[in-house]
């Protein structure tokens, strides 16, 4: 879905250093600050270009997990841990963006030498 509408019709893209989207409710923002979660602006919610595979798709980093599990079987055995730290959505975020917390749960899940830990 678009990170500013919800919709699933608008397009994003990167130009040069500027991302563009044909919602119609986009705004310009900058992705260095706007990727931070805080009490003011708690939504880190940014366009990123995944690094798996080559694959250079772009898709809002909320989307991330779904992207993952659809189009890189196996991705925790291959992601980077900066990568995975890029797309990391914590509990505090979470707080912020408004989910209760009885349905607030880790982001995302990397085995580790055979068990499960959450990065």
């Amino acid at each position: 879905p678009c990170g500013f509408c919800g919709g699933s019709d608008c397009q994003l893209a990167m130009k040069g250093q500027k991302w563009t989207s044909t919602c119609s409710l986009s705004y310009n923002f900058r992705a260095s600050t706007a990727g931070q979660s805080t009490d003011k602006c708690p939504s880190s919610n940014i366009p990123i270009i995944c690094k798996l595979d080559g694959c250079r798709e772009v898709h809002w980093k909320y989307n991330f997990p779904k992207h993952l599990e659809k189009r890189h079987a196996g991705w925790q055995d291959t992601i980077m841990p900066s990568f995975v730290n890029e797309l990391q959505v914590s509990d505090e975020e979470q707080r912020r963006i408004g989910i209760r917390d009885d349905l607030r749960r880790p982001w995302l899940v990397v085995p580790v030498t055979g068990s499960k830990r959450t990065l």
